[in-house]
């Protein structure tokens, strides 16, 4: 992977290196569901989908009774590649871990890019993985929630996805 090497890295070299760390991510949920991700586009299990259906979940509950909730950020890059780091240094596979650290932005944008499209169909939304114009979770929700908040079908939520960061 001489792009790599060199700093560059391509769409399919992250689609590959996720895809090929996936059994040796045992113990790391949020690296393995990363490659689980790409490798299966409907989500009905991982900690992608128990993120998704609690957000929802918790959206509906606070709709309905009140209160406040933090959103957490979906897919957060820094773990995903502290957990990436951990894997490949196990692995005994030599590479620039500063150079890779400071490229994080790339690296949630190219991934944004390979998991766009992954969806999590729930009993009462449809959530999508989108990376334009920022990436993000889009949220549809197939019902009102108990008559207190009413969101039409053709309007989404978008939760943040990857990095907090404006500038992707």
């Amino acid at each position: 992977m001489p792009a790599a090497e060199l700093g560059q890295i391509s769409r399919s070299d992250v689609s590959f290196i996720f895809m090929s760390v996936r059994e040796e991510a045992r113990g790391m949920p949020l690296l393995r569901d990363v490659g689980d991700c790409i490798a299966h586009r409907q989500r009905t299990k991982g900690t992608s989908y128990q993120y998704v259906t609690e957000f929802v979940a918790h959206f509906r509950q606070t709709a309905t009774h009140g209160g406040t909730f933090k959103i957490d950020l979906f897919f957060p890059i820094e773990s995903i590649l502290a957990q990436l780091h951990d894997v490949l240094r196990k692995a005994g596979v030599e590479y620039d871990s500063v150079r890779v650290d400071r490229h994080s932005e790339q690296w949630a944008r190219l991934l944004a890019s390979v998991l766009a499209g992954t969806r999590f169909d729930l009993d009462m939304a449809h959530c999508e993985l989108v990376h334009e114009p920022q990436p993000h979770l889009v949220i549809q929700f197939l019902e009102d929630i108990n008559g207190v908040l009413r969101i039409p079908t053709s309007v989404a939520i978008g939760v943040p996805a990857f990095v907090d960061s404006p500038r992707l």
